[in-house]
């Protein structure tokens, strides 16, 4: 998870852990621990966009059913 807390840094961003977890964790779509700047930009550019609510809705719903709630 580094990538993101750099990331955030970079932005300038004060994220709690929970979204930093969520954020990884709609990279690393393979679930593998990382995730490649190709990832990245395939989420950002294939799937964020337009399917923002319903990718961010997909993943409380994944946090949900982990035990976690955000």
């Amino acid at each position: 998870m580094p990538e993101v807390e750099r990331m955030l840094q970079h932005l300038t961003l004060n994220v709690d852990t929970r979204l930093k977890i969520m954020l990884f964790r709609i990279f690393d779509r393979r679930n593998e621990g990382y995730f490649s700047f190709k990832d990245f930009e395939d989420v950002m550019t294939k799937r964020i966009r337009p399917n923002y609510k319903r990718i961010v809705r997909m993943e409380r719903e994944r946090f949900k059913l982990e035990g976690a709630n955000i």
